[in-house]
């Protein structure tokens, strides 16, 4: 499990680290896109490791409130998320990008906006994830067996 928590994390991060690109490349539809995409995979990793099966669906909002029935702290990220979850569609398909800002286009300020937000969410996931694995008490090591030595000793009591 922790390492499929951890694809979904890197795959966000790499969601993160392409919008960042494309923003400093003035293509901000691109960023707004990856913007969600990191969001959804944040959010997704945290269910992962909550133990919740993920719908294969990408609404934050729906995705949100499955991880508050594990923790009502991300009733905080509401208002973040409902600005991410418009640029799904929107960003994809140039005959639905009317919605998504005035002129047609997410602005560089909106897509500013988008990444920070996007980070935010990342981070929220992330802390979550930590704070549960630092107070979950250490699992035991495995311990093999190693039969006695020629002379009918334990090997550990040497």
């Amino acid at each position: 499990m922790l390492r499929s928590v951890k694809e979904w994390l890197s795959f966000s991060q790499t969601d993160l680290e392409d919008g960042e690109v494309l923003f400093q490349r003035d293509r901000f539809t691109g960023a707004c896109f990856h913007a969600q995409q990191a969001a959804e995979k944040a959010l997704k990793g945290f269910m992962v490791y909550s133990n919740i099966p993920h719908p294969k669906k990408h609404d934050l909002i729906e995705l949100n409130d499955l991880c508050i029935t594990i923790n009502t702290a991300f009733n905080g990220l509401r208002e973040k998320l409902i600005t991410l979850n418009q640029f799904y569609i929107p960003s994809r398909y140039p005959d639905a990008a009317a919605g998504m800002a005035p002129d047609g286009v997410p602005t560089k300020d909106l897509s500013r906006k988008a990444l920070d937000y996007a980070r935010d969410v990342f981070d929220f996931c992330s802390d979550r994830m930590k704070v549960a694995v630092q107070q979950k008490p250490p699992e035991p090591q495995p311990r093999y067996y190693e039969p006695p030595d020629r002379n009918g000793n334990d090997r550990d009591d040497r």
